[in-house]
């Protein structure tokens, strides 16, 4: 190969890499804002939740009713964990430095 062969077939690569990695910080900045809005969604149901039995204790009311509360917080607690296991996931898969995937090529 000439070495104005080998220059394109490297750009190539980099260029590759570096789009991988920009699609990946893409994808991890939505991850981010989707787990921003569900921490604000956790921490409205836990106020309600909160709300509700203070309500129902003040009154002395027996009668409150929270399982279904309790399910959905549950739910996206859940949901929580899943999208900060893709965060970690895309940061370790794309955002590894230079000199470790050489290693790891090389076996």
């Amino acid at each position: 190969m000439s070495l104005f062969d080998d220059f394109s077939v490297n750009a190539k690569t980099y260029a590759n890499k570096v789009s991988r990695k920009a699609d990946a910080a893409v994808e991890i900045s939505r991850l981010k804002l989707s787990e921003s809005r569900l921490q604000r969604e956790i921490s409205r149901s836990l106020k309600l939740l909160g709300a509700k039995v203070y309500k129902a204790y003040s009154l002395d009311d027996s009668s409150l009713d929270v399982g279904d509360d309790v399910v959905a917080i549950t739910d996206m607690y859940q949901r929580l964990k899943t999208i900060r296991k893709q965060i970690a996931e895309l940061k370790n898969t794309e955002f590894t430095t230079f000199d470790e995937k050489s290693t790891d090529d090389k076996g």
